[in-house]
């Protein structure tokens, strides 16, 4: 089948080795095509006629909407044609969740419509054009996508609300705050860097120099005093080192500070 009558024309649907005019087909006649297509008067023998072919598309629809055909064989069930078959004759199929969650009440209806078990129950290829989900393209559109923005904010909220007690299972308390004060230093640094590219300055920055000058200053004389021999002086190092540390905790409190306000 063609899409158009042009020469260079895209091919829409292929394999119709078994298909036959309407007029050459009658009741009782031998049961022939691929078994997940077959409508379930045609499984009875009872009829084939175009109402037949409208319940096949009402499988390809399914298949295009959902990756996966309308009757196929459970895990607990034998894979083969004869458990297909069955499945058919009894109009047995579902809207699975997970596969239909987003798909449109029409399109739903559409395919109930098309898989009706009564074959004089069946829209027309005319009646099924203009049945909703056919005719309301632009609507039904609109539709779509205002569930999908609600399902990626149901989405968002659900991950935003189990973020704490993911860290609770993930982290322990000292891990935590390891954490917390590892971001406090680097958001810092990055003030500090911040404020030295742009020559931000509000005697702030002047007076850490100044301080840093004075310390360094003073871990230099010591340590060229240990080297001369003094190893008395390991102490006083130590000293030192701590009141460093104590300036650079000291400035990190000072750079948030100058950073919020």
């Amino acid at each position: 089948m063609y899409y158009d009558d042009t020469e260079h024309s895209k091919i829409m649907v292929a394999d119709f080795g078994l298909s036959d005019w309407e007029v050459n087909l009658s009741a009782g006649a031998p049961v022939c095509g691929t078994p997940g297509y077959l409508a379930p008067e045609v499984i009875a023998r009872e009829a084939c006629t175009t109402a037949s072919d409208v319940w096949a598309i009402g499988v390809i629809a399914y298949i295009l909407l959902c990756g996966y055909p309308p009757f196929y064989a459970e895990q607990d069930e034998p894979d083969t044609d004869a458990t297909i078959l069955k499945k058919i004759l009894k109009c047995h199929y579902k809207f699975h969740v997970r596969s239909w969650n987003c798909v449109t009440k029409e399109a739903k209806d559409f395919i109930r419509a098309l898989l009706d078990p009564d074959p004089l129950q069946r829209p027309t290829c005319e009646e099924a054009l203009v049945l909703p989900w056919l005719r309301d393209r632009d609507h039904l559109r609109d539709k779509i996508n205002d569930r999908r923005k609600e399902s990626i904010l149901e989405e968002a909220k659900k991950e935003i609300s189990e973020l704490p007690s993911y860290l609770a299972k993930k982290w322990c308390w000292s891990e935590m705050i390891a954490f917390s004060f590892s971001m406090v230093v680097i958001l810092s640094s990055y003030t500090t860097l911040v404020l030295y590219i742009f020559k931000v300055d509000l005697g702030l920055w002047k007076f850490l120099l100044h301080e840093w000058d004075v310390v360094h200053s003073e871990t230099t004389d010591i340590v060229d005093n240990c080297i001369e021999g003094s190893l008395e002086c390991w102490d006083t190092i130590f000293e030192k080192s701590c009141n460093m540390i104590q300036w650079v905790l000291y400035n990190t409190v000072c750079s948030i500070i100058y950073m919020l306000f």
